[in-house]
Formats: structure tokens, sequence, C-alpha cells
């Protein structure tokens, strides 16, 4: 729970490290309270229809009055579409569709996500869920939408966050909409900002005029699993521009591969150094996921030798140990270097 929480970000503090609440903007997870056991009624709905006749709480058959024409129950990561519909209180999963009259949803699981099932009568509302990332979102015009932002602020206040990461705020398309996701991704981190009770170091997912005051940090990609330097090159050449918007930078996110990656290739050296570098001579900061982990550095011999290569450029970044005409160099677009030392002291 929070006191958990808590703790841990005291600890972190007392070693002297900034903490950062990473969510998922207004993406809610199925399991919410907001979802479950009672779904709430300022859920995001995307198709509306209405139930052709009375419905009991066995029926695997949902049958509708309106066309169910270009429907469909392909779901993934990336696509903005659910397989679920919501009738008053109660979730259910359909598998299948039929899109000539009568039109229905069928094989359907009752009583989803940890609703239960119930009698419907004919001419309740039948309501498609909006869902993007796997996740449910709230109607962006709803009081939820700015209850999610209050209770995201709550945390952050609570816990004693120093930073908030807005992942997937660049989902904010599955809202209401394509046309308008800048709209909705401004009015919730206006929302947010409003309720913070000291101001976030703040990054985010996606970037528009309407909230670039908000913006603390720019830069953050994710991770790639092969063509590294490559990757790289496209990633600081991109940097070069964020420059012009004054706001410090980073190269991230990244992590260290072994073999673990599906249809990944493994990282080396010269991949790790090259990144480095570029962080060295540009100044922008590094950001690491999914390694680190203490069973993975236990394990990886990569890990421990590659940990100690980022130690080191890392205390000579923020030392500021090179001349300028040493990061110059570094800066080239494909040229390799590597770290060595040259006495007890230079590098």
């Amino acid at each position: 729970g929070f006191d958990g929480v808590k703790r841990a970000v005291n600890k972190l503090h007392a070693a002297g490290l900034a903490v950062g609440l990473h969510t998922y903007a207004f993406y809610l997870a199925k399991e919410s309270k907001w979802v479950s056991p009672v779904p709430d009624p300022r859920l995001g709905k995307h198709k509306m229809f209405t139930l052709a006749n009375d419905l009991d709480d066995k029926d695997a058959t949902v049958r509708v009055k309106e066309s169910t024409k270009g429907m469909s129950t392909i779901t993934g990561f990336l696509i903005a579409n659910s397989v679920t519909i919501q009738i008053d209180n109660e979730l259910i999963i359909f598998s299948e569709i039929e899109t000539n009259a009568p039109y229905a949803f069928t094989k359907c699981t009752r009583g989803a996500l940890g609703t239960k099932p119930a009698v419907h009568a004919k001419g309740t509302n039948v309501s498609q869920l909006r869902e993007l990332f796997g996740l449910f979102n709230p109607d962006g015009d709803s009081t939820l939408f700015d209850e999610v932002a209050r209770r995201t602020a709550e945390v952050y206040n609570d816990c004693g966050f120093d930073m908030i990461y807005l992942d997937a705020i660049d989902g904010a398309g599955a809202l209401m909409g394509n046309h308008t996701p800048g709209y909705y991704q401004a009015k919730f981190i206006f929302e947010l900002n409003k309720h913070l009770k000291k101001p976030a170091l703040m990054e985010m997912s996606s970037f528009d005029s309407h909230f670039w005051f908000a913006r603390s940090r720019m830069g953050a990609w994710d991770v790639p699993s092969k063509s590294y330097k490559m990757f790289i090159n496209n990633h600081y050449i991109d940097n070069l521009t964020y420059a012009k918007s004054f706001l410090p930078r980073n190269i991230g996110w990244w992590a260290i591969w072994d073999w673990t990656p599906k249809d990944g290739m493994r990282m080396f050296p010269d991949d790790i150094e090259y990144i480095l570098c570029k962080s060295l001579a540009s100044g922008d900061s590094l950001s690491w996921i999914e390694c680190f982990t203490p069973e993975s550095y236990a394990t990886s011999a990569s890990q421990r030798r590659f940990a100690k290569l980022i130690k080191q450029y890392e205390e000579l970044r923020l030392s500021n140990n090179f001349s300028e005409s040493t990061k110059q160099r570094l800066r080239e677009i494909g040229q390799d270097y590597t770290l060595e030392q040259t006495g007890s002291d230079g590098w």
C-alpha cells in the first residue's frame, strides 16, 4: 500500500535521489476501482447500441437494434478497439459479432472483470468501452477525467514524489477521436498541475504547444532491441533540435540486452560506449530501464561490466571533466571512441 511506497521514497531521498512517479496518464487499469466491481458510468464510450430484447443473466448472445457493421474483435496494445461492452453495472466481453441483421454480440463472457451477471430489460443502453494499450479511459468531457488527474496529484503529494512521467498521454486521440488529442492532453496536464503541492519535474510521451510550460525535459524515446548505433544517431540528432526549446535533454530510455529481447540482438561494449560518448559530448542525461535489478546484475557479467563503464562516464559528465574540443570530436556521428586512463587521475 501507500505506506510502503512512502518508505521506499524516503529511502531513496536519504540516498540523495529524486523519485519519479511513472503513470499511464488518464488510462485506467481494468482492475481499478473505476472499473470493478461496479463500472463507473463515466467510462469512455465508443459506440452506443440499444438492447433488442430482454437479456437474462446467462445469455451468451447480446442482440442490439443498431448495425454492428464495421466493428472488429481485433485488439492489441496499439489498437484502439475494445471487445468489452457495458450494460447497466455489468461488463460483458464478446468473442464474435453478427454484422448482418439481427445484429448481435456472440459467445459472450458475462460478468467480466469482476462485475456481476444481471438481468437487463429490452431498450437498455449497450455501450462499447473505449480502450487502448489494453486499458480503459474516462470520458474526456466527464468529471471522471478530472478526478483521475486529481487522484494522480494526491499520490504525488502524499508519497513525496519529485517527478511525474505521463506515459501514454500520446494516446489521447483514443478519448474522443484523433482530431482532438492536443486538447485532452493539455486539459489533463492543466488539471494535474493545479493540485500539485510542489512543482514536479515533468515529462510526457507527447509534446504540444498547449502544455510546453509544464515540461521539464525532452528526449525520452522507447528502448530499441537492434540497430543500436543507428538508433543512437537518430536520437542524438533529434536532441539537437530539442536544444532550441531551452530544456534539458535526455537520451533514453535505454536497456542492456544480453539475449533476452524477442527478435533482438545482444549489446556489446562498443554499443554502450557509443551512447555514453554521445551523452558525455552533449551533456544529455541517460535513462535506463529493464536492467540493473539486483537479480539481473548478479547473473549478468555484461551488466556488471557495463555498469562500471556507465558509472565512470557519468561521473566524468557531471564533473565536466573534458574540454570543449574533446566534446566536439565525440559529437561526430559514426565515430567510435573508448575511454582510457592516462594516469592516477587523468582520462
